[in-house]
């Protein structure tokens, strides 16, 4: 779906960057969608989730070269401290950006506002 959905816009006809937002339990389906195609992608934002288990174990090099922002909350109730520390170690491993802000599981503005694009 997401590969007609790029077709269908013709994003790889534009210059804009492309960037690609996950949120939740979409930041797995985001990660195996970077992962497997073949259309551009500028930047990955990760919100408040977790790249999909298979691709923390073994993540391509397409995953990797990608830059990449984690966004979590200081207060997620999804996020335990074991959890935020495991994956934010993860993340800087792979040469992420990693911001964390006052707050729950949401997506945050002034957060989103200072990715680098």
């Amino acid at each position: 779906y997401l590969n007609t959905l790029v077709e269908h816009l013709q994003l790889d006809n534009h210059s804009a960057r492309k960037v690609l937002l996950g949120f939740s339990q979409g930041v797995a389906t985001a990660s195996r969608w970077l992962h497997a195609t073949s259309h551009v992608v500028d930047h990955f934002v990760i919100c408040s989730g977790e790249v999909a288990h298979e691709l923390q174990e073994q993540p391509s090099a397409r995953l990797l070269a990608v830059p990449k922002t984690y966004i979590t909350g200081d207060n997620d109730p999804f996020i335990d401290a074991e959890k935020h520390q495991r994956y934010t170690q993860l993340m800087n491993n792979w040469a992420a950006r990693v911001l964390v802000f006052e707050g729950g599981h949401q997506l945050h503005l002034p957060s989103l506002q200072q990715v680098n694009v």
